[in-house]
């Protein structure tokens, strides 16, 4: 079977492996990023997807976009369904 690339644990892996590229330990990442999928299900399920959206998106950029940390706001899109999920 195929993984599932919109499952939250298959994003906290894309993106961590973005952020490894940065300089972020990748275990570090992991086990951060998961323990927030279980946060997001029990505590505020409508903000899951738009989470690991917004992951998805992280994880696509290049890794000289995504380290650079003073750029202008990418994946402004998905920033904002995320933010939107608090309200």
């Amino acid at each position: 079977p195929r993984c599932d690339t919109k499952a939250p644990d298959f994003t906290c892996a894309q993106v961590c492996k973005g952020l490894d590229g940065c300089g972020f330990d990748f275990g570090d990442c992991m086990s951060d990023c998961l323990s927030n999928i279980s946060f997001f299900e029990q505590d505020l399920p409508q903000c899951l997807e738009p989470w690991a959206g917004l992951n998805r998106c992280l994880a696509a950029l290049p890794t000289e976009d995504l380290c650079n940390f003073s750029s202008p706001p990418s994946c402004v899109a998905e920033t904002a369904a995320y933010e939107a999920c608090f309200q």
